[in-house]
């Protein structure tokens, strides 16, 4: 009996502390939007003391802090936002007296991918024409450990129809032009860097059993996985943002993609290639389940 006595007197005495303090005017959460819209930052708040607030945005969790609303209508739409960048808000009474505070941000800007029809139309390049006997000796030695990799010519018009209906929908974002690439053995991932992103993630156990093939065969990865990767198409998903400061000292949240897939050729737009195309596929699991998750949200 004591000990229910004693819970239940502990019970009433939190309820009352926090009936006390809601009365008095504290807010409850203060709720700022979080990549819900491409325009704007969605800010919202419930204050029981009928008075109104003040508004304060920084750009920086420390401050500087400016007022941007006084307002008792326990919302504001914040339009003055740039595409990613990272603000701080808080709510502070009449007392200047700090109630809450939350960060919140507009939905980041995706790259530009290609489109289906660019991809297919810049492959129309002829050969090229080995420069001496060495060159072509070296040409033929890197394209015969490739030999296996090709895909069928029916098999790649398959997927360029699929890769097509995703690209077009939205789901899938296909780049190329990368300016380097970083290794991962251990995992058997590849990250590939692009420009003004993040490294995109390649995880794929067949590229790494081409590389040992590679190995195999006394041809150094060196010699021959640059060419592939600069003349590869990587078709990715967005899976979440990362948070980077910039220059300018403003933070700003990236999308981070990874590849569902990854197509290239020894020769880079020639004629030739749906007959000379190596495709690897990502062994991630949960990409397809990310991309259904993307899309349910638009």
């Amino acid at each position: 009996m004591v000990l229910k006595y004693s819970s239940r007197t502990i019970l009433i005495t939190i309820l009352f502390i926090w009936n006390s303090s809601y009365s008095s005017g504290s807010p409850l959460p203060f709720i700022a939007s979080k990549g819900l819209s491409n325009s704007k930052v969605e800010l919202s708040w419930e204050y029981h003391s009928g008075e109104p607030v003040s508004v304060l945005k920084s750009e920086k969790e420390s401050g500087p802090f400016a007022k941007i609303a006084f307002t008792n209508a326990g919302r504001y739409t914040d339009r003055d936002v740039e595409a990613g960048v990272k603000y701080w808000y808080r709510i502070s009474d009449q007392t200047a007296a700090i109630l809450a505070s939350d960060y919140g941000y507009t939905k980041p800007p995706a790259p530009r991918g290609l489109m289906p029809d660019e991809i297919i139309k810049s492959r129309t390049k002829p050969l090229p024409r080995p420069l001496n006997e060495e060159m072509q000796a070296r040409w033929d030695r890197h394209l015969s450990v490739m030999d296996d990799y090709y895909e069928n010519y029916i098999t790649v018009s398959i997927i360029i129809y699929i890769g097509k209906i995703y690209i077009l929908r939205g789901d899938l974002i296909a780049f190329r032009n990368f300016s380097d690439y970083t290794i991962d053995y251990f995992n058997k991932t590849i990250y590939v860097k692009k420009d003004g992103m993040n490294p995109i993630k390649f995880h794929s156990k067949r590229l790494f059993r081409f590389l040992k093939r590679c190995d195999k065969n006394r041809i150094n990865e060196l010699e021959i996985l640059p060419r592939l990767v600069n003349n590869a198409i990587f078709f990715c998903v967005r899976r979440d943002n990362d948070v980077q400061t910039g220059p300018d000292g403003k933070t700003r949240m990236v999308p981070v993609f990874e590849a569902l897939g990854m197509s290239t050729e020894y020769f880079r737009d020639n004629g030739n290639w749906r007959s000379s195309t190596i495709v690897f596929g990502s062994d991630t699991k949960d990409l397809d389940e990310l991309i259904e998750k993307n899309r349910k949200k638009k």
